[in-house]
């Protein structure tokens, strides 16, 4: 009896490792492709708005000095 029942434990045990470990794979895993295209559109966005603010603001190194 205590036999079985540290078999069904164990076979759970196993059971919810393997779905912890599914769902930490789902949140830990990236799609390479789409991190890159999001990091390239992002870095064109705050080029983009640090050039419109530079004409709007038209400052330049002397401004500084």
């Amino acid at each position: 009896s205590r036999l079985q029942s540290l078999d069904v434990i164990q076979t759970r045990l196993q059971d919810e490792k393997v779905q912890l470990q599914s769902a930490l794979s789902a949140d830990l895993d990236v799609d390479l492709v789409e991190a890159i295209s999001n990091l390239t559109a992002r870095q064109y966005a705050l080029q983009a708005s640090l050039q419109t603010a530079a004409n709007i603001l038209n400052l330049s190194l002397l401004d500084y000095i």
